[in-house]
């Protein structure tokens, strides 16, 4: 597995390389915006580890520029500890957020977490299928997702989490059931799904306000209603 790890501080890329190797995974160092889009383009990349302060550019702009034609997971690790922070970084299409100081063994759980679902979603048999419903439309070979014919962005995680929902549609999904089946890791919370949930449903619904796919069945959880 090849991690690009982008950080303007070398001791902390230095760091994760450590870390990486000693799970087997090979990092690939950028040290800014400019060099981690020339790696992004030269290498295939299964991760990204991406910081918001760099040298030339905001991490946030190098997510909404990746975001525009790919879903390869994306974790910011950064100083930024605000809340609204947090929000941005994964309204804009990260999968995950961790902030510095960091554990780097909590580092690698996420990492893991996310390939391991990545890798399952990959080998399931339905995964040329594509899946239509009202003004809503997945194409899980293209990984292309649409609301009234137009494509939408979404980070990986989203992405897998709503095959999961249509896949189970017209059933009542708990929020444990949702952290066993899409993240698979004990590192996450309920409070992860809320928030994953609220952010598809602004993504997906004509009226985030009148849903008419996603569903909250209140003290149950969700419900894909066709």
């Amino acid at each position: 597995m090849k991690i690009l790890v982008v950080d303007d501080d070398k001791n902390i890329v230095s760091m994760i390389t450590d870390f990486l190797n000693i799970h087997n995974m090979e990092a690939i160092p950028a040290y800014n915006g400019s060099a981690a889009l020339k790696a992004l383009n030269a290498t295939e990349i299964d991760l990204i580890i991406l910081d918001v302060n760099l040298g030339d550019s905001n991490g946030f702009d190098i997510c909404k520029q990746i975001r525009m034609d790919s879903n390869i997971p994306i974790i910011f690790l950064t100083a930024k500890i605000a809340q609204s922070d947090k929000i941005l970084g994964l309204g804009i299409g990260a999968d995950d957020y961790l902030t510095k100081p960091f554990d780097p063994l909590e580092l690698i759980a996420r990492i893991k977490s996310i390939l391991r679902r990545s890798q399952s979603f990959t080998s399931t048999e339905e995964n040329n299928g594509l899946i239509s419903m009202k003004h809503l439309s997945l194409n899980k070979a293209t990984r292309e997702v649409c609301v009234n014919n137009k494509p939408i962005v979404l980070s990986s995680t989203e992405f897998y989490l709503l095959c999961y929902l249509l896949e189970n549609k017209n059933r009542i999904l708990t929020r444990e059931e949702l952290l066993l089946n899409v993240w698979n890791s004990k590192q996450y919370t309920e409070n992860t799904v809320n928030t994953y949930i609220m952010r598809l449903r602004d993504k997906i619904e004509i009226d985030k306000n009148y849903p008419e796919i996603l569903i909250t069945i209140r003290g149950e959880g969700y419900l894909i209603k066709d």
